[in-house]
């Protein structure tokens, strides 16, 4: 029997902003589910110890690094510990 293919998206993730994510999963029959998670954009209901925080490009991720730098550092300290 094969496991329902689930996918959870956090939902402080605007709706709309990932059609292509969206497109994919509908495609391949993924269901998305949206709840508050911890850390992150996506991951899956069985096992949250892999998460996919999305970003729109490299000045995004620099952004976060540099000018966000302790709010960075504790989202990944709370993802580590989690």
């Amino acid at each position: 029997m094969e496991l329902p293919k689930i996918l959870v998206e956090d939902t402080r993730n605007q709706p709309g902003k990932h059609l292509n994510i969206h497109a994919y999963c509908s495609e391949n029959g993924v269901r998305i589910v949206r709840t508050k998670l911890a850390c992150g954009d996506y991951t899956l209901p069985t096992d949250q110890s892999v998460c996919i925080d999305t970003k729109q490009g490299m000045q995004e991720v620099y952004s976060n690094m540099v000018q966000s730098h302790d709010r960075f550092r504790r989202e990944c300290d709370l993802a580590r510990e989690l």
